[in-house]
Order: C-alpha cells, then structure tokens, then sequence
C-alpha cells in the first residue's frame, strides 16, 4: 500500500507547549466526511519513519521522486537540525548557523540545462537523499529566458555533495 511521510507537530493541547510531534508514515482512507489519515506509529527521524514503512511492506510515496525529499519534509527536517545527516560546521555554537553538505550551481534559462533536469537524473542516480529548490538573484518568482538563477542542493553526507558536484560538472558541459 501506498503511504505518505509526514511530522506532525500539532501541540497536544491548545495553549500548552507540548507537541505531538515525530514522523510518522500514514494510510489516506477516503470516507463521506472527507479522509482519515490512520498512523499507527511515531519516529524521531524521516529516516525511520521511511524504514519503518519500508520494513512494514509499504511503498513510500514522495510523489514519484526516490532520494529527493519533499519540500514540506525538508522543511521539518531542517528544523529537527538534519538528524542523521552530516553536518558541515559542526563546530558552530548557534544551532540554526549548522547545515548539511551544500552546493550552489548556476543556469542560464533556456541556454543550460535547468535544475529540474538535472534533478531528475540525479535523483535515479542519487546514493542518499537530498533537496534542491531554485531562486532568482533579483528575488523575482520568475526569470526570464536567458537569464541567469541559481539552485541550491543539500546532501545527506558530504561525499554525495562532492560525487554530486562532479556529475555536475559532466551534466553542464
């Protein structure tokens, strides 16, 4: 059966400070009132949860992608602080300055290839998960043809950022 990975951080009581929280894997059941999501357990890590739902016979559906986490996903998964991905600059002191391996290419719209295309191919080729989102340097939400924008990627470990930025390389040429 097809499930969805989600974090649910709802507070457990309206005013109070306590979260639900976790990840978990959840089964969409359509009924008259609309749907249920039926979760049956909670995990500290997106990585679990994805096991767990592996392990338990599921098929994880992350909208067809393989490695590439979902923007929602990334977004709970980067507030958590990247569990079980290496972090960079672990030395840094303020939690919220660490990140995970990052790389920064740039594309010429309509000239190079676009960042959706390579991550659609890095995504069949990916070793572990990763995200990429795209953004304008002049902070428009679109650009036009031949102009320049950049993407930025985050790599579970640091060697894929490296193995990454080769294949890159070879991609762009």
């Amino acid at each position: 059966m097809k499930v969805k990975i989600d974090c649910d951080r709802r507070l457990k009581q309206r005013g109070g400070t306590e979260y639900e929280g976790g990840w978990f894997y959840a089964t969409i059941n359509l009924n008259t009132n609309g749907f249920d999501m039926k979760c049956e357990q909670r995990y500290e890590t997106y990585d679990k949860a994805r096991t767990g739902a592996v392990l338990a016979g599921h098929e994880v559906d992350s909208a067809g992608w393989k490695k590439k986490l979902l923007m929602w996903n990334w977004h709970s998964h980067s507030l958590d602080g990247y569990p079980g991905w290496e972090i960079e600059n672990p030395q840094e002191i303020e939690k919220h300055s660490r990140h995970p391996a990052y790389a920064k290419l740039e594309h010429i719209n309509k000239r190079t290839k676009s960042s959706e295309e390579l991550c659609n191919a890095w995504d069949d080729v990916a070793e572990v998960d990763f995200y990429r989102r795209d953004f304008s340097y002049d902070g428009s939400v679109f650009v036009r043809d031949g102009d320049a924008y950049g993407s930025g990627w985050w790599f579970a470990t640091i060697a894929e950022r490296d193995r990454f930025i080769q294949w890159a390389a070879e991609q762009m040429k």
